[in-house]
């Protein structure tokens, strides 16, 4: 994609962005409740849709893997199935949860759909029949976001200073602790499903590893109040409420900023 393309929800507020895993395509929506796919090509939108499905702020979407659906998450405490071949039509509504729903994503073989909710819960649901699987309890505050590494298993953060691993076969979890405030957001490294990395208010970034069920590596910046990470080849991206985007070489961190301190 060449150049840049600048695109607007209705009221230029928009919470999330998501690109799809096979075209060109994106879903993005803000706190109007509207959600917008965008087909962009060489900076020039060929074709846009829109959609008010939801009644509250929509907090977030995602593409299924075989890019055949999409789902958004809304303070209205419902998830939104989409089909986006079909002009992004409306296929149902997840209503499993009693607040405003923070985190929305697919399972790695696109079966299932988890959501995290502020009622401290997250649930995971059939993504072909919108039927709750389980209800998903161990966080004792709002979740602020769920997402699958690639084996499959279920990742949580909240405001209760926690991130939380699944075993959501018997409904299990254990948590990583180690950060001193909310953890805003958690990303799972696509090359070694063990290890995810998490931003929190405390100001840490960190990187843990599931298997040891720890944290091994952390730097703090004092002056950027972090509340979004990512994975993105050998590097980790954090940004927050101010204009600054921090880049971390994994390799790197894990050598010079070893263990929470």
């Amino acid at each position: 994609m060449n150049g840049a393309t600048r695109e607007k929800s209705s009221n230029d507020e928009i919470l999330f962005c998501s690109f799809s895993p096979r075209d060109y395509s994106i879903i993005y929506g803000g706190s109007d409740g509207v959600v917008n796919l965008s087909v962009i090509l060489e900076s020039k939108v060929l074709h846009k849709l829109s959609s008010s499905t939801h009644s509250g702020a929509v907090s977030c979407g995602e593409f299924s893997p075989d890019n055949s659906k999409a789902i958004t998450s809304s303070h209205d405490t419902t998830v939104a199935m989409y089909s986006v071949h079909e002009d992004f039509k409306v296929l149902g509504s997840l209503k499993h949860h009693s607040y405003a729903i923070s985190w929305c994503s697919f399972s790695p073989d696109g079966s299932m759909i988890s959501a995290s909710s502020w009622d401290n819960s997250a649930s995971l649901s059939c993504s072909s029949t919108g039927k709750q699987l389980s209800s998903l309890k161990g966080h004792h505050k709002p979740l602020t976001a769920s997402l699958f590494n690639t084996n499959g298993v279920l990742i949580t953060s909240s405001w209760d200073k926690a991130i939380r691993v699944w075993d959501t076969q018997y409904g299990k979890s254990f948590p990583l602790t180690g950060h001193k405030d909310v953890v805003w957001s958690i990303s799972c490294n696509p090359d070694n499903p063990n290890t995810i990395a998490s931003v929190s208010r405390d100001k840490a970034l960190s990187i843990w590893d599931i298997r040891m069920g720890g944290c091994i590596a952390s730097v703090r910046d004092e002056y950027s109040h972090l509340v979004y990470v990512t994975f993105r080849g050998d590097n980790l991206y954090a940004c927050g409420d101010g204009s600054t985007v921090i880049i971390k070489d994994v390799k790197n961190l894990l050598v010079t900023c070893p263990l929470l301190s």
